[in-house]
């Protein structure tokens, strides 16, 4: 795809940081990581941009409804159910955040509780 004897382009940068920011203040750059050997497309690093402070929203997030989900168990079954896919779902974007043990942690607590919620279910 692209001529032979056209040397490397240079590795490019995302520029993080907010672009409103005055020249004191030296941006961050996140390098690209060359996709194929051929070079072709880039990938994209998970700590590029605001996805840990997402995963880490997810984890206080999944660590909030918890109560919601013990308490669903005890009054409404069905509702608690839908409240512990959530807090899977919560628990395993927070495995992306900064603190992978506590999210597999989180996860663990929420299979549990399905488990619980499934065996009230059948019985």
């Amino acid at each position: 795809m692209f001529p032979k004897g056209r040397a490397r382009q240079k590795q490019r940068t995302i520029r993080t940081g907010s672009p409103f920011a005055g020249s004191s203040i030296a941006p961050s750059a996140v390098a690209l990581v060359p996709a194929a050997e051929g070079g072709q497309g880039t990938d994209v690093p998970l700590d590029a941009g605001v996805f840990p402070q997402t995963a880490l929203g997810g984890l206080v997030a999944a660590w909030l409804i918890v109560p919601w989900a013990v308490a669903g168990f005890l009054w409404f079954p069905a509702g608690g159910m839908m409240v512990v896919v959530l807090g899977i779902m919560l628990a395993m974007i927070a495995g992306f955040s900064t603190r992978p043990r506590l999210a597999l942690g989180t996860l663990a607590i929420y299979v549990v509780l399905a488990a619980l919620f499934l065996s009230q279910f059948l019985v």
